[in-house]
């Protein structure tokens, strides 16, 4: 079994009511999920919520053994199937709807399944690497060289999303398999990263590299001091420093 050191934070924000975020830290099965929901009233809570719950219980048993890629595909496409079910059985929760990222460690390897606009970052020797695609507008405008990573940060639908969990009754999930080794994984919503640059989240990480509790809580202190306009969660994650010596 692999021992890690994790740390992780969730926060309504400067400005929202409540906090419509949800994660879930699995260190026994090292698996990591964070969403982000959307939706009136609290729909967007219970998306989330109802996402992570769903996730959680599908890939606790696969990951006791050898998951696929696949596997963690169809995880994240059943668990879209409940929750917009759950939409069109409840008049007050229609159109509700969640991004969501996943990962789970394995022995030199990471799998990562995701859809909208949450990340996962590794922190490597050369700096903090994006290891997830925005499924949103802006991300389509810097791919298509339209504007500027600078300029989506103030683009005025900067939160439209064009993918999410729950909306349809089908959704594509965007899955990756990397090389690991053992360095630091960041799972977060975009509270944090439309707070704060990845410049800064890195400097963060790499001052408080001994703490990962203290990481997280900085950078979401950072983040409401940016102007906390939406909710904030972030998970960080990586083997601990024992096991990577055994």
């Amino acid at each position: 079994m692999i021992r890690l050191e994790v740390g992780a934070n969730s926060d309504k924000g400067k400005l929202r009511i409540n906090n419509e975020d949800a994660f879930c830290v699995e260190q026994d099965r090292v698996f990591f999920i964070v969403a982000d929901g959307m939706g009136g009233h609290q729909a967007g809570e219970v998306a989330s919520t109802l996402a992570v719950d769903e996730i959680s219980r599908l890939l606790a048993p696969l990951a006791d053994g050898q998951i696929t890629l696949k596997d963690l595909e169809m995880v994240v496409e059943e668990a879209n199937k409940i929750v917009y079910q759950k939409s069109i059985e409840d008049p007050s929760l229609y159109g509700m709807g969640t991004t969501v990222v996943v990962s789970v460690i394995r022995e030199g390897r990471l799998l990562l399944a995701h859809v909208g606009d949450s990340r996962a970052y590794m922190l490597t020797q050369k700096g903090l690497k994006r290891l997830t695609n925005d499924h949103s507008l802006v991300f389509q405008l810097i791919s298509q060289g339209e504007i500027s990573e600078e300029e989506a940060r103030l683009h005025p639908r900067a939160n439209t999303i064009s993918r999410a969990l729950g909306i349809n009754p089908a959704v594509e999930v965007e899955t990756k398999e990397i090389a690991y080794s053992g360095e630091l994984l960041i799972l977060c919503t975009d509270g944090l990263t439309d707070m704060l640059k990845d410049e800064e989240i890195e400097k963060v990480l790499m001052e408080q590299a001994d703490d990962l509790q203290e990481a997280c809580d900085i950078l979401v202190k950072e983040a409401n001091e940016a102007g906390g306009r939406d909710n904030i969660t972030i998970i960080a994650v990586r083997p601990a420093r024992s096991h990577l010596n055994v």
